[in-house]
C-alpha cells in the first residue's frame, strides 16, 4: 500500500514535470513564432511602407491636394530679413486656403529652414522634390538658388526665389527659375541712373560698393561698375562688410578719405544699421544707395537719424504702400495676427512670391490642364503685364524671364519712408543674365 502511494506520488511529480516541461516546450515554440513573425514583419515594412503611401497617394487625390514646397532662412545670417519673407509666403497660402483653395484644391506649403547654407539647401531640395512631391518651391538666398540651377532645370520645378540675381533671369541656363522683382543688376542700373539725373554739380559723382563676400553680394557689382563707368561716374575702391558685422569703422573711414559722393551697400538690414550709424558717427558727407535686403520700415528705429536721406532701392512696395492697392494684406493680417514687426516689405516679398505662383497655378487648371512644372512654366511665360499691384506688372518671355525693369526709389524723411520716383529702364538684350 505504501508503495502504491509513492508510485501514484512519483507518478503525480512525474506527470506535473512532464506537464512544466510541455508548456515550457510550448512557450518556447511561441516565443520562436513570435520572433520569426516579427522578422517577416519586418521584411515586409517596406511592402506596408508601399501600401501606405499608394492609401495616402489615393487620399491625397480624393482630397485634391497641391503640395508646394519653401525653404527659408529661418536662423542663419539673413534670417533678420528671412524670416518676415516667410511668413509671407505661409500666410498668403493660408489665406487661399481659408476661402476654399484654387479651383477645388487645397494647397499644403512644406517648407524647411535650411540656415543659408547651401548644402542643407540642397539635400532639402532634394528631399521636397524625391519624398514630398512637391510641383514648384518658393525659395530664398543667391547661393543656394544659384546651386540648384542645374537640379531644378533637369527636375522641370518651377522655382520662384528671393535671390534677384540676373543669372536667374536666362532661360538658356535658368528655364524653370523665376523672379517677381527686377534682378539686383537692374535695381543697381536703375539707382545709378536716378542718381546721375538728380546729380546737380559740374564733376562727376564719385561712387563706391561695399557688400558682403558672398553670392548676393557680389552678384550685381560688375553690371554696376560697368553702368556706372557708360553713365560718367568715377568709381573708387570697394569695401567688404560681412552680414554679420558689428563695427564699419574702418571701412568708412576709407571711403571717407576717398571722397566718396554715394556707396552702394550690398548686404541686409542688421549690417547696414551698423554701417550707418558708424557713418553717422564718423560725420560722413556720403549717400548709401542701399539694396532692396538692406532695409525694412524697421529702420528708422533701428538706425534713426542715421538712417534719414539716404537712397533706398526696391522692386516691391513698403508694407504700408503694398496694403493700399492689395486689401489682401488687410485681410491676412486680421486673420493670423502675428506680431507687428512681421508686416514689412519683406513679407511683401513672400507674400507676391507666393502670389504669382498660385496665380499660376490657378490658370493652369482653369485651361482643364494638370499641374505639372513644365504647364505652371508656359502659364508664366505667356504674362504680359500682369498686373498684382505691389510690384511692377510682370511679363515673362520663353527666352527672358526679367519679371519688369521697374524699380521704386524711397529715402527716409522725418522718420517716415517718402517715395521719390520711379526709374524704368529699357530691356537690353545684352543684359539679360548679367
Amino acid at each position: 500500500m505504501g508503495k502504491r502511494r509513492r508510485h501514484v506520488k512519483n507518478k503525480l511529480r512525474l506527470g506535473k514535470r512532464g506537464l512544466s516541461k510541455t508548456l515550457t516546450l510550448a512557450i518556447v515554440a511561441i516565443v520562436i513564432i513570435a520572433i520569426i513573425g516579427g522578422v517577416l514583419l519586418i521584411q515586409q515594412k517596406p511592402v506596408e511602407t508601399t501600401t501606405t503611401t499608394q492609401q495616402s497617394q489615393t487620399t491625397v487625390k480624393e482630397e485634391k491636394i497641391i503640395r508646394i514646397g519653401g525653404l527659408f532662412d529661418l536662423t542663419g545670417p539673413t534670417s533678420d530679413v528671412g524670416v518676415p519673407y516667410s511668413w509671407g509666403v505661409r500666410d498668403y497660402i493660408a489665406l487661399v486656403n481659408a476661402k476654399g483653395g484654387v479651383e477645388g484644391y487645397k494647397l499644403e506649403l512644406i517648407y524647411y529652414d535650411y540656415g543659408y547654407k547651401i548644402p542643407q539647401a540642397e539635400s532639402l531640395y532634394k528631399r521636397l522634390v524625391e519624398v514630398d512631391g512637391v510641383v514648384a518651391i518658393i525659395g530664398w538666398g543667391t547661393g543656394d538658388t544659384l546651386a540648384l540651377m542645374d537640379d531644378i532645370a533637369r527636375d522641370k520645378i518651377p522655382y520662384i526665389s528671393a535671390s534677384y540675381a540676373a543669372k536667374l533671369t536666362n532661360p538658356k541656363i535658368a528655364p524653370y527659375n523665376f523672379i517677381t522683382n527686377p534682378d539686383y543688376s537692374t535695381q543697381l542700373r536703375a539707382a545709378l541712373k536716378w542718381v546721375k539725373e538728380n546729380w546737380k554739380q559740374n564733376r562727376p559723382p564719385k561712387i563706391c560698393f561695399m557688400y558682403p563676400n558672398v553670392a548676393y553680394g557680389t552678384e550685381p557689382i560688375p553690371a554696376g561698375k560697368e553702368y556706372a563707368k557708360e553713365l560718367g561716374f568715377e568709381i573708387g575702391p570697394d569695401e567688404n562688410l560681412d552680414l554679420r558685422a558689428t563695427s564699419a569703422y574702418e571701412q568708412i573711414q576709407r571711403l571717407m578719405g576717398y571722397g566718396a559722393d554715394y556707396v552702394w551697400f550690398g548686404g541686409t538690414i542688421s549690417s547696414y544699421v551698423v554701417a550707418a550709424k558708424n557713418a553717422k558717427e564718423l560725420g560722413a558727407t556720403f549717400k548709401f544707395i542701399v539694396n532692396t535686403w538692406g532695409w525694412d520700415e524697421s529702420l528708422v528705429k533701428l538706425a534713426g537719424k542715421a538712417a534719414e536721406g539716404h537712397i533706398y532701392v526696391t522692386g516691391t512696395l513698403p508694407y504700408e504702400y503694398a496694403v493700399k492697392v492689395d486689401p489682401e494684406l488687410k485681410e491676412a493680417r486680421e486673420m493670423f495676427k502675428h506680431d507687428p514687426k512681421v508686416y514689412n516689405i519683406h513679407y511683401v516679398k513672400g507674400w507676391i512670391n507666393a502670389k504669382v505662383l498660385v496665380k499660376a497655378i490657378e490658370n493652369v487648371l482653369k485651361k482643364g490642364e494638370k499641374v505639372t512644372g513644365e504647364n505652371i512654366k508656359k502659364e508664366l511665360e505667356s504674362w504680359r503685364n500682369v498686373d498684382f499691384g505691389v510690384v511692377a506688372p510682370i511679363s515673362y518671355y520663353p527666352d527672358d524671364h526679367r519679371p519688369s525693369m521697374k524699380v521704386f526709389i524711397f529715402t527716409i524723411k522725418d522718420g517716415e519712408f517718402v517715395k521719390l520716383g520711379e526709374v524704368e529702364l529699357e530691356r537690353r538684350a545684352k543684359w539679360l543674365g548679367k
